[in-house]
């Protein structure tokens, strides 16, 4: 399953002119895989955009990340109280 999302509004224009600041493609995308059980897990992320700000400072930043080497753990806990004296 992959889940993308987007900034849903822009940057005002008057923010755009008198600051100079936008920012655009801001979003990220996730990649959910199925495993063991019916777990859902996330796989991958990632998200690029690019950024202008005070008219002179722009830059674009790209990220990606993977999720790797899964392994199943079993865990056995238990709980004990003592009675209240």
């Amino acid at each position: 399953m992959l889940v993308t999302t987007k900034l849903a509004h822009g940057i005002p224009l008057l923010v755009r002119t008198a600051l100079g600041t936008n920012f655009q493609g801001l979003g990220f995308s996730v990649e959910y895989r199925k495993f063991d059980q019916g777990v859902w897990f996330p796989v991958s992320y990632g998200t690029e955009f690019r950024f202008h700000v005070l008219f002179f400072y722009s830059r674009q930043i790209a990220v990606s990340m993977a999720n790797s080497d899964f392994r199943r753990a079993d865990v056995k806990s238990s709980v004990e109280f003592e009675t209240p004296q």
